[in-house]
């Protein structure tokens, strides 16, 4: 057994504890998203970014191809707007044919529990959609 201190960038994938088997789970996750995010955004180029907060800590990133990212880098304060609100570590991204969340609301829908929160478009035009949830000592995807 490894001694753990819990701390996501010291998670042993030895470890048998529970927060370091959830960190690995959220980490595997993570990586698959991103990487079918990827595939869809990869030739599109940075076109605007802006800071939303004068402390800098709200970030939106606008590409060629529509998407659309805005992260909260506050480990303590939440950023609402009329669209969405993103508690802190929060994120929120637009793609043509994938939205992916960790918001307490997107439009008129409330969100109860911290989670990632996925939508894709198929081929066919239907969406599906998929929440991956959060355990409790993880906050977001830092």
């Amino acid at each position: 057994m490894v001694l753990c201190i819990g701390r996501p960038w010291d998670i042993d994938e030895y470890c048998l504890c529970n927060n370091c088997r959830n960190v690995i789970g959220v980490r595997a996750k993570a990586q698959e998203l991103l990487q079918n995010l990827y595939s869809l955004t990869f030739a599109a180029f940075l076109k605007e970014h802006r800071f939303l907060t004068e402390d800098f800590a709200v970030q939106e990133a606008v590409y060629t191809d529509k998407t659309r990212v805005v992260v909260n880098f506050s480990e303590a304060n939440a950023y609402e707007t009329e669209e969405f609100s993103l508690p802190p570590l929060g994120f929120y991204v637009n793609h043509p044919q994938m939205v992916l969340h960790d918001a307490s609301r997107v439009g008129d829908e409330v969100f109860s529990e911290r989670a990632w929160r996925v939508s894709r478009k198929s081929e066919a035009g239907a969406w599906t959609h998929e929440e991956f949830p959060l355990g409790e000592n993880l906050r977001g995807p830092i």
